[in-house]
């Protein structure tokens, strides 16, 4: 369970930053006209799910958008399932993306049509580190022992993180091991 001065530090975080791309449209003469959608290219329950409730919760808590809006989770096929969603509603800005690095190791490993570039990004919220940890016991001893065990399915076993930052981790490691 999150401690409550965690929990705060992070609706400060999510706060300061719903403030300011909020104040950036603003300046730029933007105000939803109608239902907004934050997309997640994830199922629900996942990181970027939580991310994206949590970002809706401070635009309700706050009262940041003059319309309503919701969390459309569209997971599936590595992202790629939800940033195309975006995509088809490209130039309607009542749709918002979330996106990760599998944005740009999507596109080069071939499997997202599209990159960054495509897109316009409108706010920076967070970063993810990554460690991986093992019980002492564990046959797996270094970073090379973790890649051969994952059988190149990335570190959860599944082929859903071939690209993703879990798996680039893990190959970081395998490399400098």
């Amino acid at each position: 369970m999150l401690g409550t001065s965690f929990r705060v530090a992070w609706y400060t975080v999510f706060a300061a930053a719903g403030l300011l791309s909020s104040h950036a449209a603003s300046v730029q003469g933007w105000v939803p006209q109608r239902h907004v959608g934050l997309v997640v290219p994830g199922g629900a329950g996942g990181s970027l799910d939580v991310t994206a409730r949590t970002v809706h919760r401070i635009w309700d808590d706050l009262k940041l958008l003059p319309v309503t809006s919701t969390v459309v989770n569209k997971g599936g096929g590595g992202h790629l399932i939800g940033y195309e969603y975006v995509r088809q509603h490209t130039g309607d800005p009542h749709y918002l993306g979330l996106a990760t690095s599998v944005l740009l190791s999507g596109h080069i490993a071939g499997y997202v049509p599209f990159t960054y570039t495509d897109v316009t990004p409108i706010a920076f919220l967070v970063t993810e580190y990554i460690a991986f940890a093992v019980r002492a016991d564990s046959p797996i001893k270094t970073g090379r022992d973790l890649m051969e065990e994952s059988g190149f399915r990335g570190a959860y076993g599944s082929r859903r993180s071939i690209v993703g930052p879990k798996r680039i981790a893990a190959e970081q490691v395998a490399y400098w091991d």
